[in-house]
């Protein structure tokens, strides 16, 4: 399966690496940071106590990397991040 780079949601200074369906083909990763998505989402704040790093067993560029689930489109985590990371 081919992956490619959100351009401006794979910040080089992240932590975690998520990465979600972007075709039946591919997947597009977002490198992000554990602490500020845990800061305004309780559903990431549950999820990154569940999967610790000890249990991550994927990298990407040397960074732990989660797969989002299959019906998790990476366009609607593109839009919640936006929101998280540029809200208006």
């Amino acid at each position: 399966m081919e992956t490619e780079t959100h351009p401006t949601l794979y910040r080089l200074d992240g932590d975690i690496v998520l990465s979600a369906v972007l075709t039946p083909a591919s997947r597009q990763l977002f490198r992000v940071h554990k602490l500020f998505l845990a800061q305004h989402s309780d559903v990431f704040g549950g999820m990154f106590q569940v999967v610790s790093e000890d249990h991550i067993t994927e990298t990407y560029e040397d960074v732990p990397m989660v797969r989002m689930p299959d019906d998790d489109r990476a366009e609607d985590l593109a839009v919640l991040l936006d929101v998280i990371y540029q809200p208006s």
